[in-house]
Parts: C-alpha cells; sequence; structure tokens
C-alpha cells in the first residue's frame, strides 16, 4: 500500500489503539514498517486470536479500513494541531486540541475502581519503600503492581484519580507524594498521547524519583528553619541514592533510570546533579521536573510554603521560560486546567464547591460539586453543576478565586469517603 493516499481514500481509515483491535477488522496500515513485523501481507482481514495478539506484541497503533471490516469502539484521532500561548502568564484557550485517547467511560462511572486502584497502589508502594528501607531491594519487582492499575483507570478516564489524589488524608508525605506524581505524570502522558509502552516507564520513573529520600534522616526533611548548605547538599543526594538503589535491577529501562537522574535539571542550567541545560535533559525527566515542582507546591513541607493548586499552575507558568521547557508547561497547564480537579473554588455568587473534571477548552469552566451555598452553609445534598453548561454560563456562576484546602471548615478527606455516595446518588437524580 502507498504511503501517499488521497483524501478519497483517507477518511475510510481509522487510527485504533491495539487495546481495541479485533477480528474481522482491516488492518491497512500499521505504526512501523510492514518489514519488521511477521506479517506476510501488507494489509490484511484480523482472522485469528493469534493476529491479535501479534499486532499487540508488535505495534501501539494500527490504521483500520472500517468500509472493509468491522469498525472499532474507540478511535485514536491523528488530525489535531497544537497552538501554544507565548504571553507569560497568559491562559488562552486554543482552537483545537484533540487528545488521541478518548475517554472510554465517564469520570463518574470510573470513580469506585478508580479509589480501589489508588487504595491497592498506595498499599503495595508503602510495602516497597518498606522493603528497600530494609535492605530488601527485591520489593521493587513489585513496582509494576503499584503502576499498573493506575495506568488502567487513567486511560479509561483521568478525572477519577486526578480528583481522589487531591482529595485524601495524606499522613506520609514522601510516599503519597510519590503515588500523586505518578498518576499526575501517568495523565499528563495520555493527554500528550504517548504510546502504552511510554506511559509505563513514565509511571515508573515517577514513582521511583524521590526513592533515595529513604536515606535521609527524618529530622532534615521535618526541619522548619532553612536548611543549612550541608543538609542542601544532603537532600540533592537523593538522585543518587535513587540511582543506586535500582542499579541492581536489570528490569528497570534506561527511560526510566536518565528520568530519575535528571528530574532536578532545570533548562537554564541551575538545576542539579549535573547542572544540564534545555537540549540535554531528556524529554521524561522534563516532564518529571514540571510535576516534581507542581506536586511539591501544592503539598505542604517544613521548609516550602503551600500554595493552592490554581496558584502552583501560574508560577509553573511564570517559571516555564527559566527554568522548564515552555511547550510542556503549557501543555501541562493544559491538562490539569485553571482549576485542577480537587481544588476547592468559590464562585462570584458566593457558593463554594470542589472542582470534579475538565473542559479542555473551558479551562475556566470545570464541572464542580458545590458544598456551600452563598451565605457559606453546607448543603444537605452536594449538587453537581457543569460551568461550561448554557444554564451556568454566566458571571453568576463564573469562577472568583480558588481557594485553601481547608478554606471554611471544609474537610476533603469526609469528601473522599463520601463521594462515591455523592455522586451515585447524583446520577439517580
Amino acid at each position: 500500500m502507498p504511503d501517499l493516499m488521497t483524501k478519497n481514500e483517507l477518511r475510510y481509515e481509522r487510527c485504533v489503539s491495539v487495546r481495541y483491535i479485533k477480528k474481522n477488522m482491516f488492518v491497512s496500515r500499521l505504526d512501523r514498517p510492514w518489514i519488521e513485523t511477521p506479517f506476510w501481507v501488507q494489509g490484511f482481514v484480523i482472522r485469528t486470536d493469534q493476529e491479535v495478539e501479534a499486532l499487540k506484541k508488535y505495534c501501539n497503533s494500527v490504521y483500520i479500513d472500517i468500509t472493509r471490516g468491522d469498525e472499532a469502539k474507540f478511535y485514536i484521532e491523528h488530525d489535531y494541531s497544537l497552538t501554544r500561548s507565548t504571553n507569560k502568564g497568559a491562559f488562552k484557550v486554543r482552537a483545537k486540541h484533540s487528545t488521541p485517547y478518548q475517554n472510554e467511560i465517564s469520570y463518574k462511572e470510573e470513580l469506585d475502581e478508580a479509589k480501589k486502584a489508588l487504595e491497592v497502589a498506595t498499599e503495595k508502594f508503602f510495602l516497597v519503600m518498606d522493603n528497600v528501607h530494609h535492605g530488601k531491594s527485591l520489593g521493587l519487582k513489585y513496582v509494576p503492581q503499584v503502576v499498573n492499575p493506575l495506568i488502567d483507570s487513567v486511560i479509561r478516564n483521568p478525572d477519577a484519580l486526578l480528583l481522589l489524589i487531591h482529595l485524601r488524608d495524606k499522613n506520609d508525605l514522601i510516599n503519597y507524594h510519590s503515588i500523586d506524581a505518578c498518576v499526575m505524570t501517568i495523565s499528563f502522558a495520555r493527554y500528550l498521547g504517548k504510546s502504552q509502552e511510554q506511559i509505563f516507564r513514565l509511571a515508573v520513573g515517577s514513582l521511583l524519583m524521590d526513592l533515595g529520600k529513604l536515606n535521609i534522616p527524618e529530622k532534615v526533611l521535618n526541619k522548619t528553619e532553612p536548611l543549612t548548605e550541608a543538609e542542601v547538599s544532603e537532600v540533592r543526594s537523593h538522585v543518587d541514592d535513587s540511582i543506586n538503589f535500582l542499579k541492581d535491577h536489570e528490569d528497570f529501562h534506561s527511560d526510566v533510570i536518565n528520568m530519575i537522574r535528571s528530574h532536578h535539571e532545570r533548562s537554564n542550567g541551575s538545576g542539579y546533579p549535573q547542572g544540564l541545560t534545555e537540549s540535554s535533559i531528556p524529554e521524561n525527566a522534563k516532564i518529571a521536573g514540571i510535576i516534581d515542582c507542581y506536586n511539591a507546591m501544592c503539598n505542604e513541607r517544613p521548609h516550602n510554603n503551600l500554595y493552592i493548586p490554581s496558584d502552583s499552575i501560574r508560577n509553573l507558568d511564570m517559571m516555564k521560560e527559566s527554568h522548564f521547557n515552555p511547550s510542556l508547561v503549557d501543555e501541562f497547564m493544559y491538562c490539569m486546567g485553571q482549576f485542577p480537579n480537587g481544588s476547592l473554588v468559590e464562585l462570584r455568587n458566593g457558593k463554594v464547591g470542589v472542582v470534579l473534571s475538565q473542559h479542555h477548552l473551558k479551562y475556566d469552566k470545570p464541572e464542580i460539586m458545590l458544598l456551600l451555598d452563598e451565605n457559606k452553609k453546607a448543603y444537605k445534598d452536594f449538587k453537581v453543576i457543569d460551568l461550561s453548561s448554557q444554564k451556568f454560563n454566566n458571571k453568576s456562576h463564573s469562577i472568583e478565586r480558588g481557594l485553601h484546602q481547608e478554606a471554611y471548615g471544609i474537610n476533603l478527606p469526609v469528601i473522599y469517603d463520601k463521594l462515591n455516595l455523592a455522586i451515585h446518588k447524583e446520577m439517580l437524580n
């Protein structure tokens, strides 16, 4: 089959993730040269389970001709154009943006599974860290059991996990920070259209990039005064220590190792441990650096200021020209939204709610759950409203500001515990 096709031919071809291929589809193109695969003919109808498995082994996606075989449940759209804002501090809506992954179900339908995945992943990660802390590095073999349930949930719908990680109680900062970073990294990688294998490597790297902090004394990690020069060096040593924990494990891809080694490097050369500049920093490490910085700003630490999520987004925007890749920061902002999931927000009419999900073309108009009325009295039944809908598309229902997570005495961990019940009740109404 020729590489160049007419518009008339192209419109019948649709790109499909190998997750959704099945028998009776006509495969017209692959995401790699045919000669690199065991398939003898260029274009064929999938007849056997063996052919399905072979395609999954050699490809991330394929093109199917929907006039010559069955259609797929979900498609990958490749006809998107990305336009980025170059105005510092601006949060502009792009004319067109499509993510290669489409939501398989709504975030409301995903909440139950997402919560299970998050709690199982957290429990297993605590065991991994405990094993490593006690010199049992074999515990690292369980890392896929931590990240795979999170990846599966995010692929189905990222909003659920992005919401849950901001609501739950966090009494172990390093471990929760790692899980949060992992979830955000998977979501961002999905948004960028990374392959399943790339997403897995990014997830593992983000989960383990602070592994070396197990060697830092708690008195240093929990110090409230400014760190001394020696203590700063001690904290920075966690990068090399993380690599040392992994060096005897052949299972970790070089992309993971390089991501961990360079996630504290900065575009202007001010990072560590090598002082790399923009062109020398691996892309995975650039992604990890953005998410690690955002995550740190959103989580209270003894020697760091705590920012509300929307302010953390703005801070990243101001830092992008000097510290990070500007295009990646823009994409991360678009992925997370102006008011990220789990943010407490106050509307112009005085009502208070928590952000549940995003509209990536309407960044300041998410779906929220109202918690308090205009007099700051708690609603008996939580009400979900979509600020992008015509009904609420007015000034009184626009977001006035983001709030700190404990504003007006709101207890977000309680919301976390009751969220499923509230959402399910709202779905029945």
